[in-house]
Order: structure tokens, then sequence, then C-alpha cells
């Protein structure tokens, strides 16, 4: 028996090649059972975190007799997804089959690393704050563009053009002393959507609870095992949101390695004293909406987000129809999670997030899944529920 996960093979002949080689080399086996998995869903720049994700998050049986032969049809994450494999036993005996050792390691020196995983915007305005030299706010936008941009926040590799889409304004609205300041910060996260040049949006946050030391020129440091810089800690929090959510946008529960990391954020900051990350202060902070992704009860809330995304968006340029019926599906995710657990907090955000969109997508479709629709959205956001009148209007 062996298992085998052949990564990054990009080129058609020599991957049939490969494959010839595999079944030849178990011709004599008893059962040959070879599972050709297609994980690469996308064309464009998301197709291989997308694979990832799905490999990550999938249950491979390999017991018995099976072989199994995954082919990642480009060769984008290879060496994360190789990392991967081997960590996890997913590559054995691999010593067995020089020709493809040799393939493999080739094609390790042949797919150099590339950028980091974020590409975010990032904005400091401080036109509120008087008397204080504009460089201050200028350095501090150019360190926390760098923070962002330039970290390495996953050990996966990602191409340019693979990275995730995102900004962050910071609004300083007081100086508090010569190197304390207070503000907000105004969060967008966006996620491509499958043969489309549109971006839809994954989260739309205004963070309030902003206050933060910043010396100028003083390099902007981060620690995962405690918060010392509470801009940088409140920073470091958010990045793990974005990824998380978009790595829930590509795999049911995708983004949980992420949302765990934002949860030790929350937790290591208890004891700082800065607002934002205690539960009695709001119900709407970082402590809730860490607490909301990462609690059971709203797996539902979760598992709508890939629903609606991949299951959804992602097949309304090839059939509209079916991409429509899996939107309806995840809002009646949505429903079912705000029924068990009215008002929280991430299904505000999505709806905050999705709204109009959820309009113009419904604006077509069947009149009573329109209509069902309709009323759901109208139940978890009665605020608004005029405005999903629309949807039954057109």
């Amino acid at each position: 028996m062996f298992s085998l996960v052949l990564l990054g093979v990009k080129f058609l002949p020599l991957r049939k090649c490969i494959t010839k080689y595999i079944i030849k080399a178990n011709k004599y086996a008893p059962l040959i059972a070879i599972k050709i998995i297609r994980l690469s869903l996308f064309i464009k720049r998301k197709k291989d975190k997308c694979a990832f994700y799905a490999f990550q998050n999938s249950k491979l049986n390999l017991s018995g007799s099976t072989k199994f032969l995954c082919l990642f049809l480009s060769p984008n994450n290879f060496h994360t997804s190789l990392s991967f494999c081997l960590k996890n036993n997913a590559i054995m005996n691999i010593k067995n089959f020089p020709i493809l050792s040799l393939v493999i390691v080739i094609c390790l020196f042949a797919f150099k690393a590339s950028g980091q995983e974020i590409n975010c915007q990032v904005q400091v305005s401080a036109r509120q704050v008087e008397g204080t030299d504009r460089s201050v706010f200028e350095n501090l936008q150019k360190a926390l563009y760098e923070f962002v941009n330039a970290r390495k926040w996953t050990p996966y590799t990602y191409k340019l053009e693979e990275r995730i889409e995102a900004s962050i304004l910071l609004t300083i609205n007081e100086q508090i002393s010569t190197e304390k300041f207070s503000g907000q910060l105004n969060l967008v996260l966006k996620r491509p959507v499958y043969k489309s040049n549109f971006n839809t949006t994954l989260l739309n946050y205004i963070d309030k609870d902003v206050v933060f030391t910043y010396v100028e020129n003083e390099p902007l440091e981060f620690s995962d095992n405690s918060v010392d810089n509470n801009l940088t800690a409140i920073i470091a929090f958010y990045i793990n949101i974005f990824l998380g959510l978009d790595g829930d946008s590509f795999s049911p529960l995708g983004g949980t390695p992420y949302f765990e990391r934002a949860q030790a954020i929350v937790q290591s900051a208890q004891s700082t004293g800065e607002i934002g990350w205690r539960s009695y202060e709001s119900q709407k902070n970082r402590y809730w909406l860490s607490e909301n992704l990462s609690n059971p009860i709203y797996r539902k809330v979760r598992e709508s987000i890939y629903q609606y995304h991949l299951q959804g968006l992602d097949n309304m340029y090839d059939n509209a129809d079916i991409g429509r019926n899996a939107i309806a599906e995840s809002v009646k995710l949505l429903s079912q999670a705000n029924d068990e657990k009215p008002g929280s907090l991430l299904i505000q955000l999505i709806l905050d997030a999705k709204r109009d969109e959820l309009i113009q997508i419904f604006s077509e479709g069947a009149p009573n899944s329109r209509a069902e629709v309709a009323n759901s959205l109208k139940e978890m956001d009665p605020a608004n529920g005029s405005r999903y009148n629309q949807i039954l209007s057109r």
C-alpha cells in the first residue's frame, strides 16, 4: 500500500507520464483505486488557495490497498502543500518511486516562493488632530503598511495575484498625550468571484475602540504570545479575521486556524486594560467578534459563508439559477442560526456586508424563492426590512 499526493505538475504530458508510471508500477496490486481529485477550482487568482484549503480540511480515506493520487492542476503554493502533506503522512514510501522522487525534487526548485498573503491598502487620517507634525502620521501610515503587507502571516505561499484584498483606514480623532492617540478603524475585506472581475465584500466593519501608543520611527512589533503594543495587537487580530473569513469562503470551516489565533490575541489582551477586548464593555467589540467566530453555536453561520461564496457566487457565471439557489440555502442557514441565537454580532456583520448584493441577486429568480429569502432577511434584519421589500417589488 502507498498513498501519494503529487502537487505542482502543470505540464500536461509530464502529468500523464507520471500517472501512467504509477499505474504500471502497481499493476500487480489486487486493487487499484486511483482517485483523482480536482481541487483547483479556480482559473483565476484564488484557485490554488482554494485547493489547499479544500485539501487541508478534507478527510482522506487511505485504508486498505487504496492508491491515492491527488493532482493539483497548477504549481502555485507547491512548497506549502508538499510540506503539509509530508507533515501529515500524505506522502509515503516515495523512495520506492525514484522517477517520481526526481520529479518532485525538480518541482521544488522550479517554483520559487512569492509575495505575502495580504494586499491591503492602509491609510491614516488625523484631520481632527491639531498641533502635531504631520510627519508623525505619515510615518505611522508607512509603518502600518509594512507591518500588514510585509509580514508573513501564514506558512503558505501566495502569488502576487492571489493575495487577499483588504483595506484598513485608521482615523485618529484625539491625541490623548504626546504619544498616545484614540480613534477608529474602518476594515473592509474583499473576495474575487469566479469568472468575473467582481470582488464581493466579506467584511465591512468599524471598530471604534482603538486607543494606542505610537513613538515615531520606532518599529511596530507584535508577538503571538503577549500583547505589548495595542495597535499591532488590534491589527494582527483583524488580519487573522481577514484570513479566517477568506478561508471559510473557500472551504467549510477553512478559517478555523486563524480564528483560533484571533481568539488567542483576545485572551492575551485581557490583562492590558485597553478597551475593546473584554466581554462586559460592549456586545459589539473584538471580544464578541472572536467569540462568535469560534463558538460552535454559530457553526451554521460559518457554513453559510462557504455556501454563499463557493457554492453560490462562484457558480453564477455558469448557471445563475444554481448559484442563486445555493445563496438562498445560505440565507436559510443564517436564519436557522438566528433562530437559535438572535441578534448576534456575526450575523449582523454578514448582513451589513451582503445586504445590497442580496437585493440585487434576488431581483431575479423564482417568485416563491424570492419571497422566502426576503421574509428571512426581514426577520433577521428588521431595521432594514423596508429595503428587502425591493426584492418583492422587482
